[in-house]
């Protein structure tokens, strides 16, 4: 049987724009649907989002993909970038995190709905659901919020001559090493040896 839960989430991350550096404090309510029987698997994907939400959103910087420049200048001053489809409003943002939810919790989960507002929509809270944001954000499989890793940027092309390499920022194997990996060709979730028999 399907169930409805729903979830709460707070962070700070600085946006660029308009050549400015602006620090915004969100809040956003998910709301989702379990698609998996096995409570280890709905566990492991609500950790995912936490995860990804604490530890990569949490203190990095949302900017438009085309800002080149400026990209450049954040990344070499250290600051973490997740780059956008277009400037960093709260209804672009909401529909990029709603995306990247549903990739990166592997259909375990299926977010439906996203509510995010932020210090600078002041009180106004942006209500999104996931038809709308696959109809308006871009589903080609390079775009990062459509990856299943932790990755908040598109991967690169490399030009070596006339061969072109696709050098991954992240890979799967992330998930795995912070023991968050879903079971795979029949293999059981993360299962560990009990040293105790």
């Amino acid at each position: 049987m399907t169930q409805r839960i729903e979830k709460d989430f707070l962070f700070d991350t600085a946006i660029h724009f308009e050549n400015g550096f602006y620090i915004n404090q969100y809040q956003i309510t998910l709301s989702m649907l379990v698609n998996t029987d096995v409570i280890k698997e709905h566990n492991i994907a609500l950790e995912r989002i936490h995860y990804f939400i604490s530890h990569r959103i949490q203190s990095s910087l949302f900017i438009e993909e085309s800002e080149t420049k400026a990209i450049q200048k954040y990344k070499a001053a250290g600051i973490n970038i997740c780059t956008l489809p277009d400037e960093p409003h709260d209804q672009i943002i909401s529909m990029v995190l709603l995306t990247k939810f549903n990739a990166i919790t592997e259909n375990k989960l299926i977010i439906t709905d996203l509510i995010l507002g932020s210090t600078f929509s002041e009180g106004v809270k942006f209500h999104t659901v996931s038809e709308i944001a696959e109809d308006i954000i871009d589903q080609h499989s390079s775009k990062w919020w459509n990856c299943a890793t932790i990755c908040m940027e598109d991967s690169k092309l490399e030009n070596s001559g006339e061969d072109h390499k696709i050098i991954e920022l992240f890979s799967d194997d992330a998930w795995e090493k912070l023991d968050l990996g879903f079971s795979k060709k029949g293999k059981k979730v993360n299962q560990k040896l009990d040293h105790n028999t």
